[in-house]
């Protein structure tokens, strides 16, 4: 009777330690039920990406990292978990390629032909996997609808090169952005893009190898609302402090929207 009894309250237990995994994650919407997966993920035309997970040791080990992926890209892409130990979870995951776990899928335009993810479980990986997606999904859309004609988004290429130098903003080939003190505030903190910012030492060794691939960043995220900006933090020191700069390159991101210096995060990919 007892070993019933203690039978039964482990799984309990466990069941709780599984539900719990994402309790308190704000920005993972943890999906309970076949309906909740349908209406949430496979009838939205945002870009999701789904982790499928179990009570094991790794699902446990990727929560907190999946958990600040799910913060830094809020506004940008929906991240959703389902929890496979569940019977309704049992239901969902039927109809993907799952055999171990965690596993990630990219739901894009196609919503019954998501992408699996095969990349590192780590943070600059993933994004950059999503980031694939929706260039792809975009180029898709591009076609669908024609394409664009391309004197005006020529015309709307100069415009806001020239509004950036109205604004005291030197952008380079790329579309990398030059920030200053004195333009800051009107293009990172007052500007609605999701903003990716490096503090950057001109004598530094890591500093010249991030910045071919954040010209390349910049490329690829061209004509989305995302700002790539760089500071030189020898050169604008009180800047540099305010967000506690000691080393280089210091990557900080910024969620869409009005924003203020405190809503900085660190980017640890």
């Amino acid at each position: 009777m007892w070993k019933l009894t203690i039978l039964l309250l482990i799984a309990v237990v466990h069941r709780t330690v599984v539900a719990d995994l994402y309790d308190g994650a704000a920005h993972v919407k943890v999906l309970t039920s076949e309906t909740d997966f349908k209406n949430d993920v496979l009838s939205s035309d945002g870009i999701w990406l789904i982790q499928f997970y179990d009570d094991k040791t790794k699902s446990k080990g990727f929560a907190p990292q999946f958990t600040k992926l799910a913060e830094v890209l809020r506004g940008v892409y929906n991240l959703g978990a389902v929890d496979t130990t569940s019977e309704e979870g049992k239901k969902i995951v039927k109809s993907y390629k799952v055999i171990s776990y965690p596993t990630m899928y990219i739901f894009a335009d196609d919503k019954a032909k998501p992408q699996k993810y095969k990349g590192e479980k780590e943070a600059q990986s993933i994004i950059q996997g999503l980031l694939d997606q929706t260039l792809s999904m975009l180029q898709t859309r591009t076609e669908a609808v024609g394409g664009f004609d391309k004197s005006s988004s020529s015309s709307s290429s100069s415009s806001s090169s020239s509004n950036n130098k109205k604004k005291g903003a030197k952008n380079n080939a790329s579309g990398v952005v030059d920030l200053k003190a004195s333009n800051y505030q009107e293009l990172v903190l007052d500007n609605n893009a999701v903003s990716l910012i490096a503090f950057v030492a001109p004598w530094c060794g890591y500093c010249k190898q991030l910045l071919p691939e954040w010209d390349e960043a910049a490329q690829k995220l061209y004509g989305q609302d995302v700002l790539i900006g760089v500071v030189d933090a020898t050169a604008e020191q009180e800047l540099a402090a305010r967000y506690g700069v000691q080393g280089y390159p210091t990557i900080k991101v910024f969620p869409g929207g009005k924003k203020t210096h405190s809503d900085a995060k660190d980017y640890e990919g």
